[in-house]
């Protein structure tokens, strides 16, 4: 443990370099309180989506064509907008929850997952 400590220290890295890469499988599904015109975008979701981190990078994509590139927003935690026609999803997800979140800009649509 000291020896990784005086590594990172003597590398001047940020710790969140080195965070562990990972890929995790989401389902996502509606909030309960989404209105109904929230159920046009159940298409959209009905495929996985895929989180893949590697070092400081994520990206987010489904077999529907979405694919996001993805911010750091904190520690093990990430950002992505998909813009498409006039329509704007923001995507959250945090790593160390195993979570992902989707939330539609215009009709506040909000539609959630934990990992499988």
């Amino acid at each position: 443990m000291r020896t990784k400590l005086l590594l990172i220290a003597t590398l001047g890295l940020p710790v969140d370099v080195l965070a562990a890469d990972a890929t995790l499988s989401f389902m996502l599904a509606g909030e309960p309180a989404n209105l109904v015109d929230c159920l046009r975008w159940g298409p959209a979701f009905e495929r996985p989506y895929v989180l893949t981190v590697a070092g400081n990078t994520a990206t987010l994509t489904s077999g529907g064509g979405v694919h996001v590139s993805m911010e750091p927003a904190g520690s093990d935690k990430y950002r992505g907008v998909f813009d498409l026609s006039g329509e704007r999803m923001n995507y959250t997800a945090n790593v160390a929850a195993k979570t992902l979140s989707a939330h539609e800009n215009n009709l506040g649509c909000k539609w959630s997952a934990t990992a499988q």
